[in-house]
């Protein structure tokens, strides 16, 4: 991993809901509205912010 790769990771996973998203993803595949209910009901328009 590249110094710059690494710190892409790190400011993409410098957010509470992006980490919560990663451990919800990493149980398995989910859609949005399966990562809404993951995250205890965040709307749809906060998850897919974080996804992009």
């Amino acid at each position: 991993m590249t110094e710059t790769s690494a710190a892409k990771l790190f400011r993409d996973l410098g957010h509470p809901v992006r980490v919560r998203i990663l451990e919800a993803l990493l149980a398995g595949e989910k859609n949005v509205g399966e990562l809404m209910e993951a995250l205890g009901g965040m709307s749809q328009g906060r998850v897919s912010t974080h996804l992009t």
